[in-house]
């Protein structure tokens, strides 16, 4: 594969054709958005905009808060579920204390 046409659109001549494949030459190539080609290794990408000390407070103070919401949530859950669990085990010894031994013990004589 040729490294100069790597990221480009590139239009080709078909010269051959088999049942499964194609051979082609390359007509044109040229590059999707114009841009020139980065060096090989260079990275692309956006340039950071540096936030004012305004903002960065004003976003410390909204994760603080959501933050300490959701812990208090997520304790509130936990404290339902474990009274939701003590409840059922308290009722079901109480009704199997509450209840006869056996079937006959329940019948009149």
């Amino acid at each position: 594969m040729d490294d100069r046409l790597m990221g480009k659109l590139v239009e080709v001549e078909i010269t051959g054709t088999t049942k499964f494949s194609m051979f082609g030459s390359v007509a044109k190539a040229k590059s999707p958005t114009g841009n020139k080609a980065l060096n090989k290794g260079a990275v692309s990408g956006a340039r950071r905009r540096s936030k004012s000390k305004k903002q960065e407070e004003e976003a410390s103070w909204l994760n603080q808060w959501m933050y300490r919401i959701s812990v208090v949530v997520l304790a509130l859950a936990i404290g339902v579920r474990v009274v939701q669990v003590l409840y059922m085990h308290f009722m079901k010894s109480a009704a199997s204390s509450a209840s006869p031994a056996s079937p006959q013990q329940s019948l009149p004589k």
